[in-house]
């Protein structure tokens, strides 16, 4: 029974040198403890010591570490050890790795109800979250953590209470800081750095240290901004933190080049480059190459600089910084418009211009806004014409009838002289009549001319709808066994298709807008924009999270959270995911659900019962994320309302969605060609001489 006793002075005993221990000594001690408790805070303390220099070893240890953990049935340090892992993945700069992990270590620790651990893990979620440009996802996960901090009443003066505190203030710092609120920013690192130094953490006193410097390279303060990274640097060097002194390397390199002193700036941008090789930092290497690149093309070196910007931008695609690939196009096509060649530079300012919201949005609702204004103008111009030719059509007629019956009234006494002024009147009225038909011609033709124009323009938006669809040659390259059964209603559609290919991930969509016709086309601009910004600018690609991305986009564009100015619009959508490589189809929907068949059996997923957007005044709802395993030959279908909703057949009833599966089991062996071809041709006969109700839209893959 001294066993235990042994062991928890053996612990304490060992700790102030597990503190100050280097990694080599520590890897020795660890590989001859013998109690847990020793292992796990060796662990614990060399992961933390190791994951800035060498984050694949740290990975390993943390594995380890996991392992024992489970091993021991240890709730508490299994949700260290899976917050480690991710903490590694995020210095690898892989994001979608690194929340992995950290929300299996959320569930655990919410298990045993440990709160300190819980607010670690909702902070460093908020971190993936902050390095992806999701901003208000980040603040919302910072101010959870802080919440839960301040509730521990208990442990308000302990250090590691101070240093957690301290790192939420830090973090919502950061986020001013993407915004360019300097005094917020400035204001909220000063305090981070306050508490940093009250717990004595020389750790995050120098992270403090580096971030201010940070503000005032923003405000062009560049002496003041080296200084703060050279007293970063210092500390850094004393800790062994490789990761944090290629940080302050870029920092003091970046500062010189804006002070314009290229080569000394260019010497630590190379210090930093080295390191980041070293230790695999994928997100920092990016940078850096984006930065040396700029420094060689200022230099006149235009090869040697593409080389480095063009390495950036692959790395930034690589791990999904979506404000690094902005700057890279813009330095690359800057690049290249120096260098002469004018149709890469065009290249790249056109993709710039596809990944930013902002512009993307701008665009977007000036040629709606553009489009409905002249459609207006011209429909009230036609109207005012049309009134004008009537109430000249009636002047000339109550004209006509009084000259009548002045000749008839003249007529018993005029005699001879009444008849010819009978002709001369009859002349001249023939004279007149002329003279309005001509006048009602040259009237028609101009109404003519302008229902043309209205058309025009009309058939102007369904070039430029058109144009937005994904080209047939993209679908056959990612989803070769396919067919898109596309049916506008008028000229321009309400209804769109979407495709995107995200790593292993197939997505596509059938989107339904509130509406067809012009209306329709003017929210299908807005909802393909914001797919498209939801995937290749935020990187997300779980279905759920897109339609969340997607609701917000809504709402924000058509300022839906204003009564007074909002817009009563929305759509319905039916969107999935398939990763052939893991054998995964994933799903999310607004309203409208998505066929699986399988073995000659249909199998339907039904979408959230809530449209995106239209939800004014009520509280955003979240999408459900349906996940179901697929095998090689399975079916899949998503569509509008319109084909079930078309009246037709014998009683000239809706065509339903009975009917509709029916018809999908009797051609789902056929070739995804010949499903369309007889599809089409069903519907066709069902509706028979009657009008088309809606806009109508089936797609169809095979895994």
């Amino acid at each position: 029974m001294r066993k235990p006793a042994f062991t928890i002075i053996l612990f304490f005993s060992l700790f102030p040198f597990i503190r100050a221990g280097t990694v080599d000594s520590l890897l020795g001690v660890l590989k001859g403890a013998k109690s847990d408790s020793v292992k796990f805070a060796l662990y614990n303390t060399i992961v933390r010591k190791l994951v800035g220099s060498d984050p694949d070893k740290a990975m390993q240890l943390s594995k380890e570490q996991l392992q024992l953990a489970r091993d021991r049935s240890n709730k508490k340090e299994e949700g260290q050890a899976l917050n480690n892992i991710g903490i590694c993945y995020r210095y690898k700069g892989q994001y979608a790795q690194a929340v992995s992990y950290y929300r299996q270590a959320l569930k655990v620790r919410e298990e045993i109800n440990d709160l300190k651990g819980i607010a670690a893990s909702y902070n460093n979620i908020g971190l993936i979250y902050q390095y992806q440009s999701d901003y208000s996802q980040a603040i919302k996960h910072f101010l959870k953590t802080r919440e839960i901090l301040e509730s521990m009443t208990d442990s308000m003066e302990s250090v590691t209470h101070m240093k957690m505190i301290g790192q939420v203030i830090n973090n919502i710092g950061m986020i001013y800081s993407e915004q360019n609120n300097h005094a917020k920013s400035m204001e909220c690192f000063t305090q981070f750095l306050t508490y940093a130094r009250r717990a004595g953490d020389k750790g995050n006193e120098a992270v403090a240290l580096a971030n201010i410097g940070v503000i005032f390279e923003k405000m062009k303060e560049y002496e003041k901004a080296i200084q703060y990274a050279q007293q970063s640097l210092e500390l850094r060097k004393q800790l062994g933190d490789v990761k944090g002194i290629a940080d302050c390397y870029s920092n003091i390199g970046l500062c010189h080049r804006l002070m314009g002193d290229n080569l000394t700036g260019l010497q630590y941008l190379l210090e930093a480059l080295q390191i980041r090789e070293e230790i695999k930092d994928l997100s920092g290497m990016a940078i850096s190459y984006n930065n040396i690149g700029a420094v060689y093309t200022g230099l006149g070196q235009m090869d040697k600089g593409l080389r480095y910007l063009e390495k950036g931008l692959e790395l930034a695609r690589e791990v999904g910084l979506s404000e690094m690939i902005s700057v890279s196009y813009t330095a690359l096509a800057d690049a290249y418009r120096m260098k002469g060649d004018y149709k890469k530079a065009f290249e790249y300012y056109r993709m710039y211009s596809r990944i930013k919201d902002s512009i993307l949005n701008e665009k977007s609702l000036s040629l709606v806004q553009e489009l409905e204004a002249k459609y207006q103008n011209e429909k009230n111009e036609a109207e005012i014409e049309l009134l004008k030719k009537e109430s000249e059509i009636k002047n000339i007629n109550q004209q006509a009838a009084l000259t009548k019956e002045k000749m008839v009234r003249n007529s018993f006494i005029a005699g001879f002289v009444i008849l010819l002024v009978l002709a001369f009147m009859l002349y001249n009225r023939y004279q007149l009549k002329q003279k309005s038909n001509q006048e009602l011609e040259a009237k028609n033709r101009l109404i003519e001319e302008k229902n043309k124009d209205i058309t025009d323009s009309i058939k102007y938006a369904k070039r430029i709808q058109e144009a937005i669809l994904p080209p047939e040659e993209m679908r056959l390259r990612i989803m070769p066994e396919s067919f898109i059964l596309y049916k506008p209603k008028d000229i321009v559609s309400g209804d769109f298709y979407w495709i995107e290919q995200w790593g292993n991930k197939t997505l596509f969509a059938a989107v339904d807008c509130t509406g067809h016709g012009v209306p329709g086309a003017f929210m299908s601009i807005v909802g393909y924009n914001l797919l498209n910004q939801a995937v290749n600018e935020h990187g997300i690609s779980k279905p759920g999270l897109i339609l969340n991305a997607l609701n917000k986009g809504v709402s924000k564009t058509l300022r839906q959270k204003y009564e007074e100015s909002s817009v009563k619009d929305g759509m319905d959508i039916a969107l999935c995911s398939i990763d052939r490589k893991a054998g995964l189809l994933e799903f999310a929907g607004a309203y409208n659900s998505v066929y699986i068949v399988r073995n000659g059996q249909l199998n339907e997923i039904n979408g959230d019962k809530f449209p995106v957007g239209i939800f004014l005044g009520e509280e955003m709802k979240m999408f459900s994320n349906h996940e179901v395993p697929v095998n090689a030959g399975d079916q899949v279908y998503v569509f509008s309302d319109g084909y079930a909703d078309q009246f037709g057949g014998p009683s000239g009833k809706k065509f339903k969605y009975k009917r509709l599966k029916e018809l999908i089991l009797s051609v789902c062996d056929l070739s995804m060609e010949k499903q369309k071809e007889i599809l089409a041709d069903t519907i066709e006969k069902w509706r028979g001489d009657l009008e088309q109700v809606d806009d109508i839209l089936v797609m169809g893959v095979r895994v």
